[in-house]
């Protein structure tokens, strides 16, 4: 089959490029031809969609072409704002499109975009969407007509994880990788651990991974609360690390922890990140409040969490460290169960629907 994937990247440096290429190449080694149409080829930036009439011009006409030159059986929109242009480009090959997270909903709580990802929507030939949480949130945004529509085509799909070809971890840190903002419950996080480590005189270390504004304001806050909280040596503000990095710092961690919380229309999808971690043994603690929860099998791959119980984060975190509650080997097989083949087979299956009319 021939099929045209359209995201910004396939660089792995979000959760939109770590998709696309294991999507790519997914559906190369099974046999398809594939086409991505990405920034590299001119495609605007997906944000610049939300914003840009411009944009959304550029990116139908880039579309449009692509099609016309390489007459693909189907098109996957891999990071939802490119679906915006889909109307303007008024292509005829039957296409598809992923629901991740924010970007599923933001488009329909502005006036530039919500006629056109409306119409989108109603041509779209069928849906992939990575959790329940983030189908409720669609659900909100959408007229009940449209969203019974929407779910008759819709199929949920097992986000892939490369699994790291390392042994198991057996680290006695916690850790966190992520943009360092409030979203994601990192100030949560350091109060929870703060607890723990009083509670339970631990010589944990904490390690926070990730972009940070160093003028924002969320930073200076967890500052604070390191140094008001008498743990300052035990906690590591990385910023952003390499991918030598970041594996040493997997392989010394003994618990992976994200808290993300909704803040009105952003929302943590999934979080392929829980996936990373259990691939490598470490147990994760996700928020209730977030489509990571989903990525966590409560009680056997980890735990999951109220973002702001800071006796729960500490209790939690005493299970996994202290009296090693969680089997690394079942985090290994629940990692496993999130192969690149199993989601290209699901990707498969709905290709072979939509295109079995054309």
């Amino acid at each position: 089959m021939k099929i045209l994937l359209i995201a910004p990247t396939t660089e792995p440096v979000s959760g939109w490029g770590t998709y696309a290429k294991n999507t790519q190449n997914g559906l190369i080694e099974a046999g398809n031809e594939v086409f991505m149409l990405t920034t590299s080829e001119g495609l605007p930036g997906p944000l610049s969609l939300m914003s840009s009439p411009f944009s959304i011009w550029k990116a139908a006409q880039l579309i449009k072409k692509v099609v016309s030159n390489h007459n693909p059986d189907v098109i996957h929109i891999l990071a939802e704002p490119y679906a915006i242009a889909i109307p303007i480009a008024a292509v005829k090959t039957p296409w598809v499109m992923n629901f991740h997270g924010t970007y599923s909903v933001t488009p329909h709580t502005h006036w530039l975009t919500r006629g056109l990802m409306r119409k989108a929507l109603r041509s779209a030939a069928g849906f992939l969407v990575c959790s329940n949480y983030t189908l409720k949130q669609v659900q909100n945004v959408l007229p009940k007509e449209m969203y019974d529509n929407v779910i008759q085509k819709t199929h949920p799909i097992r986000l892939a994880v490369e699994l790291p070809k390392t042994e198991k971890s057996n680290g006695t840190d916690v850790l966190f990788v992520g943009e360092i903002k409030a979203r994601k419950g990192v100030l949560e996080l350091v109060l929870g651990f703060a607890h723990y480590v009083k509670t339970h005189s631990s010589t944990a270390v904490l390690h926070l991974a990730g972009n940070y504004k160093e003028d924002g304001g969320y930073i200076e806050q967890i500052r604070k609360h390191i140094a008001s909280t008498g743990i300052k040596d035990q906690v590591k503000i990385h910023g952003r690390v390499d991918d030598i990095a970041l594996q040493g710092l997997f392989n010394n961690a003994g618990a992976f922890v994200m808290l993300s919380k909704q803040d009105e229309y952003n929302f943590e999808g999934y979080g392929l990140v829980f996936l990373e971690a259990n691939a490598r043994g470490v147990p994760t603690i996700s928020s209730k409040e977030s489509g990571g929860a989903e990525a966590v099998i409560d009680g056997e791959t980890g735990f999951v969490v109220d973002h702001g119980n800071v006796q729960d984060i500490a209790d939690r975190l005493h299970k996994i460290l202290d009296e090693k509650s969680i089997d690394p080997t079942a985090c290994q097989a629940w990692a496993h169960k999130h192969s690149i083949a199993q989601q290209v087979q699901t990707c498969e299956k709905l290709y072979a629907e939509v295109t079995a009319s054309r």
